[in-house]
């Protein structure tokens, strides 16, 4: 039993009430005497802090506190004796037995009055791990602040970011009239590096263009990646002549660099159009259609050239633009000039089921034979409306694969019990997502070609289904009942909110590639896979990671418990129907 050094209740019972209950509290609780030495400390002094109670006793409290903390717990401790009853929270660092710094949360109250404490009573909870769980959320906050602005791949200012300081800029125009120019930069050919290196050489080619523009420019510039191989400068305080002569300048530059990859060499060019801050351009879209209109014509003259906006330049491109894609995707649609490729899906763990899932992509066959990444079509079928389209024929196109290769015979059920549990992951578009006559269309296919609706998962992004959360939700039901799987694609893309998958009843959800590929050396995106993870686990959905491109990081995922995998270092993309044929 623990004996008080001041006077307590002398029933004996009281006495083994009151000692068992501070003798199991798991705060700290310390009575100081008016000088403020202590004169009884509890024994969870030992749990928290490492001390005996005894190496306590009778000494100032000051002494075993944080230097910088000493001024506000005086003043504190100052303003309690002054006010008996008074009750004041507040929080202090107290130095452990092994040198380090704990984080207590001290409520202390005046006790003078009672007769059997008669001090200043302090309460002292270990509020460690919420501070570090605090401080975790703040890195994870702070990373989401600056990757919602920031283009992953570059570190450089996104769009959003970019046209934030564009248009503060253009406000600012309108009060002080000042010279400003905008450019716009485009990687002549990029799609050239692409198709003959592959992805992650593009990517190291924005990477070193990047890092040539910005060492180029003055810590005033600002500087975007606008999509994927265009760029936007923000030469603020700059006459349109000056910026002419720093891009023609930054344009030689770049031409006299040689992009090694491999045992390939490139000589790399781009195209710049600029456009001065006027009257013409009042408004960001003006400003935006202006520089990017300059840099198209800069491209039809030949290429690696700068050109200066003139006012019958949008209209050129619009013209051309909007008839070009429009009958060009028209004509791939017609011709059946779109290519199904997969990318393999594998799932992870000792006690998975040995059985590989794959990804349905689409490329598109050009007139000369090469094909085209859907990051550079996708943008111009969503503005024409292609897209309910385009996801018709590659449902169609896929399920007529299946049944020509896996379901030879009319009964289904025939299947081998690998093909019945292995799925093709599809991917609908926002405005398939609206289109009311998409379940209708889905029924029709299932009927007519025979393929258990089990083989397929649908994926939607993230961003499509929070834009149109009714309209998701009601689709992925209806097709849940018809036996198909669902997947919310680059999940954490989006910094929304858990709250939402509550209405979402989706089987899988597809981490976001840009967490996972710097999953080794980030600790933040490290602690966001095993967020997203773990709230995973709580309601029961499985897990799938994009982006896995080595064997640390398929290493790193499988720790954390991810149950799927897909990405380079599982297999590269390669044609669908190779795939089937091979099944």
């Amino acid at each position: 039993m623990i004996l008080l050094p001041f006077s307590f209740p002398k029933d004996k019972q009281a006495q083994m009430f009151y000692a068992s209950l501070v003798q199991h509290c798991s705060d700290t609780i310390v009575v100081l005497a008016q000088d403020g030495k202590v004169q009884y400390v509890s024994p969870a002094l030992t749990t928290v802090l490492g001390y005996r109670t005894g190496d306590w006793l009778g000494q100032p409290v000051l002494q075993h506190l944080h230097p910088e903390d000493i001024g506000l717990v005086k003043s504190h401790l100052s303003q309690l004796w002054q006010a008996p009853d008074t009750c004041l929270t507040w929080e202090l660092r107290c130095r452990h037995a092994e040198g380090t710094w704990m984080t207590l949360e001290c409520t202390g109250k005046n006790l003078l009055y009672d007769p059997f404490l008669q001090g200043v009573v302090l309460y002292w909870r270990n509020i460690n791990q919420r501070k570090a769980t605090e401080e975790t959320l703040r890195s994870v906050e702070a990373r989401l602040s600056w990757q919602s602005q920031h283009d992953p791949l570059t570190g450089l200012l996104n769009r959003t970011a970019f046209e934030s300081v564009l248009l503060k800029t253009l406000h600012q125009s309108l009060s002080e009239p000042q010279p400003h120019v905008l450019c716009y930069l485009d990687i002549d050919q990029f799609r050239i590096i692409n198709d003959a290196c592959g992805y992650r050489a593009g990517d190291e080619l924005l990477c070193q263009v990047a890092s040539l523009v910005q060492n180029s420019l003055a810590v005033t510039d600002t500087f975007a990646r606008l999509n994927s191989d265009s760029f936007g400068i923000l030469l603020a305080q700059c006459s349109l002549e000056q910026a002419r002569q720093l891009m023609e300048r930054l344009r030689q530059k770049i031409q006299e660099c040689r992009f090694i990859w491999q045992d390939k060499m490139f000589v790399t060019t781009v195209s710049i159009g600029l456009v001065e801050f006027s009257p013409a351009t009042p408004n960001l879209a003006s400003l935006l259609n202006a520089a990017e209109a300059a840099c198209y014509v800069a491209k039809e003259r030949g290429r690696n050239r700068c050109h200066n906006f003139q006012s019958d330049d949008i209209e050129l491109v619009q013209k051309r633009g909007a008839v070009q894609w429009l009958s060009y995707l028209n004509k791939a649609l017609a011709e059946n000039r779109f290519r199904l490729f997969f990318q393999t899906i594998r799932p992870l763990g000792k006690d998975a089921a040995p059985i590989d899932h794959y990804e349905v992509l689409l490329r598109l066959e050009d007139n000369g034979g090469q094909l085209v990444s859907p990051a550079v079509f996708i943008g111009a079928a969503e503005r024409f409306n292609l897209m309910p389209n385009i996801d018709r024929w590659v449902i169609k196109t896929l399920f007529a694969l299946i049944r020509e290769q896996l379901i030879p015979q009319p009964d289904p059920a025939a299947l081998s019990q690998e093909e019945q549990h292995c799925f093709y992951a599809v991917n609908l578009s926002g405005a398939s997502i609206n289109d009311d006559r998409l379940i209708e269309f889905l029924l029709e296919e299932f009927q007519t070609s025979g393929v258990p609706p089990a083989m397929i998962c649908f994926e939607i992004t993230e961003t499509v289904a929070i834009s149109n959360l009714g309209k998701a939700a009601q689709l992925i039901r209806e097709l849940k009942k018809l036996g198909c799987r669902f997947a919310l694609d680059d999940f954490g893309s989006g910094m929304s909110s858990f709250g939402y998958l509550k209405n979402l009843p989706v089987d899988y959800l597809k981490i976001d590639g840009n967490f996972i590929r710097n999953i080794i050396n980030d600790s933040i995106d490290l602690a966001m896979v095993r967020a997203i993870q773990q709230i995973s686990q709580v309601m029961q959905i499985e897990t799938i990671a994009e982006f896995v491109e080595n064997q640390s990081i398929l290493e790193a995922i499988s720790d954390l418990g991810v149950n799927y995998a897909q990405g380079y270092a599982i297999a590269p993309p390669a044609p669908l129907p190779a795939l089937v044929t091979s099944h």
